[in-house]
């Protein structure tokens, strides 16, 4: 019977061995292979955290975008129109209607498929309970809390300093989800973060085709400058509360747009299109 050892010493310098039985040439290139798969597979891991470094946990991040990738292209017929647009670089806020609890695994794909990018995104402040370490977690992947009831200045705050920093932030411009199709409303949270931070916005739809189908489409970015001026055509001197509040119309406007697409391309393409 052949056997290869792998010597290895411990803390005491003692030599252990480790034997890899390998009676037949075929179980040891099956060994070599799973070796080598795992090499790639933590290379790959690497590549992932590297991309997503913006976050407090890279390495969390980087698992959860794969395994939610993972899970969509095996179980789900989800497509992205215009991921590219999400900006490379550089501060930026995304917004999107919210529709379901499972939301966030696909504006997160959409927002990440081609920029490598991970964004923070705001939550609501009851997800951030303390037991096994759920709001220590939370925050590694970039969530941070928003009390939903009194919205007040320190996630505008917390958000603006993000930007800023030259992060992606990532909201739900609603405050909640919302079993209609329009949207009918959304607060002024996200026109605030515009108007203190004079960010670009990236706004995207999603839609939903029954259990298993899925889409997202994303607009093109605008910069704050066409934004104000898209928002506040007409308007002679604008105040600052104007101005909030032609911007915060303007975006539920983008977004119903964004969501319509993504129904029509639900509507266009039947069959399954894995994710690319």
């Amino acid at each position: 019977m052949n056997s290869y050892d792998m010597k290895k010493s411990d803390q005491s310098g003692r030599t252990r061995t480790l034997i890899i039985l390998t009676e037949h040439p075929l179980q040891r290139k099956l060994i070599y292979q799973q070796l080598w798969i795992n090499y790639v597979i933590i290379a790959a891991m690497h590549v992932r955290e590297a991309e997503f470094s913006e976050v407090p946990n890279p390495r969390l991040y980087a698992q959860v975008f794969d395994l939610s990738l993972r899970a969509t292209r095996c179980l789900l017929a989800y497509q992205v129109e215009g991921s590219e647009h999400i900006p490379q670089h550089g501060g930026a806020l995304v917004v999107s209607n919210h529709l379901k609890l499972r939301d966030p695994i696909f504006t997160g794909l959409a927002t990440g498929l081609t920029s490598r990018r991970a964004a923070y995104i705001m939550a609501k402040k009851e997800l951030f309970v303390p037991l096994l370490g759920i709001d220590k977690h939370l925050r590694g992947v970039g969530a941070f809390p928003v009390d939903r009831n009194d919205p007040g200045t320190e996630s505008i705050r917390e958000a603006c300093a993000y930007i800023e920093d030259g992060a992606l932030v990532f909201m739900y411009p609603q405050g909640t989800r919302s079993s209609k199709n329009d949207v009918v409303s959304i607060h002024e949270g996200a026109a605030s973060i515009l108007t203190r931070t004079e960010a670009p916005l990236s706004v995207m739809g999603i839609a939903y085709g029954g259990l298993l189908r899925a889409a997202t489409s994303v607009a093109p970015t605008a910069s704050y400058g066409e934004l104000r001026d898209q928002a506040t055509q007409g308007l002679h001197r604008p105040s600052k509360k104007d101005v909030r509040q032609a911007l915060t119309a303007l975006i539920a406007s983008k977004i119903q747009q964004q969501q319509l697409r993504a129904h029509l391309r639900l509507a266009g393409n039947r069959n399954p299109v894995p994710v690319c």
